[in-house]
């Protein structure tokens, strides 16, 4: 998985992000799972023949 660019969340990106909530804890590794599925998923579209689909699950 390739990083583009990592920063902290401003207070007020932190808040619309969590839909409001003040206290928003996220599991460790998380987005690296998030981030993982999202490359694999991208990499499945890419190989698909034009006209192809997605198969279900």
């Amino acid at each position: 998985m390739k990083t583009i660019s990592t920063r902290e969340l401003s207070a007020g990106e932190l808040e619309r992000v969590s839909g409001g909530s003040p206290n928003l804890s996220v599991p460790k590794g998380m987005f690296d799972k998030l981030f993982a599925g999202i490359d694999k998923n991208l990499e499945m579209v890419k190989q698909l023949p034009k006209g192809g689909y997605l198969p279900p699950g």
